[in-house]
């Protein structure tokens, strides 16, 4: 077992992307800005992809409903078309990782050692998410233009939800998805459909969002780190202590690419965690500090500010009276950083 661990992780290195000072993205404020993306950099891996892919696999096995699912023969077709994207993708721009034999029509991943075949896992759009879930660690969700041109969910797979359970909105639109989000429909609302329609087939683009997360480095979230005020729900004590060695700074590196057959428009994000301390320790701590206070009063609460602002920004603002023990600049799974 260590054995093959090593070879693993051996097979991981050799093909080492670092996508360092991810979370710095929020010094640009809550910037909603778009960039555009090359597709090498469109599937991101860095050095912990076996402990991510390793969480990936048991989320599914044990919330299967909560983490994939596909609405009707619309999204299955989109998601055919995706699979089939990735699987050429990957041994290109990771060719020490990731093996395609087209005579056999086997995948072989180099790092977790599975070996998939191809001609099976085509036959069920479901075998087709797991197989994404097992092999890349963004989850993705598929926006499929209707006949007016309307996007909405059809089918996803989303193994570190944050607080987004993608099965009830399977159906809706973008600007119904995310009706809750303060701001949005004021500042892009239409505009996300024009948007999606004026995509040609390959291009990507991309984008950066935030939160602060409690209670410790764990990428699933099922309640989530943001705050619903139209919806009725309520902070239990706006004053109470947080345990700040388990909160961490949580960026979201979404991206959108339209396929160009199906037309449908895959919504990839790709989530790093960095402890709240290695933030500070980086000398970055007051300039989060002013992003955390600067933010519009609806987004602050949306982000559940009045809930941990207190502490937290006296933790970021305070002048350090030691150093911190060494800790990894992304946190994912233990187990990876025993190895």
């Amino acid at each position: 077992m260590l054995q093959s661990i090593a070879s693993a992780v051996g097979a991981l290195l050799a093909a080492l992307l670092l996508y360092s000072n991810v979370y710095k993205s929020w010094q640009k404020k809550l910037s909603r800005c778009v960039t555009k993306c090359v597709k090498e950099d469109w599937i991101q891996i860095d050095q912990l992809y076996l402990a991510r892919v390793t969480d990936r696999k048991h989320n599914l096995k044990t919330f299967p409903e909560k983490c994939h699912a596909v609405n009707n023969e619309t999204g299955a077709r989109a998601i055919n078309e995706l699979f089939e994207n990735i699987v050429k993708h990957l041994p290109t721009r990771f060719p020490t990782m990731f093996e395609l034999d087209t005579k056999d029509q086997t995948f072989r991943n180099l790092v977790t050692g599975a070996n998939y075949e191809l001609h099976l896992i085509r036959t069920e759009p479901r075998q087709m998410l797991e197989f994404l879930s097992e092999n890349v660690e963004e989850d993705l969700y598929l926006m499929c233009p209707d006949q007016e041109g309307i996007f909405s969910l059809q089918g996803f797979i989303s193994c570190f939800t944050n607080g987004f359970l993608a099965k009830a909105k399977l159906g809706l639109s973008m600007r119904d998805i995310h009706g809750p989000v303060p701001g949005l429909e004021e500042n892009i609302g239409k505009g996300i459909d024009r948007f999606m329609k004026s995509m040609r087939g390959g291009t990507i683009v991309q984008r950066m969002g935030w939160s602060l997360q409690f209670s410790g480095p764990d990428l699933l979230r099922t309640g989530g780190n943001n705050f619903y005020p139209d919806i009725d729900q309520t902070f239990s004590d706006l004053s109470e202590p947080q345990d700040l060695s388990q909160c961490y700074l949580r960026v979201e590196r979404q991206t959108l690419t339209r396929l160009p057959e199906s037309k449908a428009i895959v919504f990839g994000i790709r989530h790093y965690v960095t402890p709240l301390e290695e933030v500070k320790k980086e000398g970055n701590g007051e300039q989060l500090a002013d992003a955390i206070q600067t933010m519009p009063e609806k987004l602050g609460y949306y982000k559940r500010r009045p809930f941990w602002q207190r502490d937290v920004n006296a933790f970021l603002r305070e002048s350090p009276k030691g150093g911190w023990a060494p800790s990894a600049h992304e946190v994912g799974n233990e187990s990876l950083k025993q190895e």
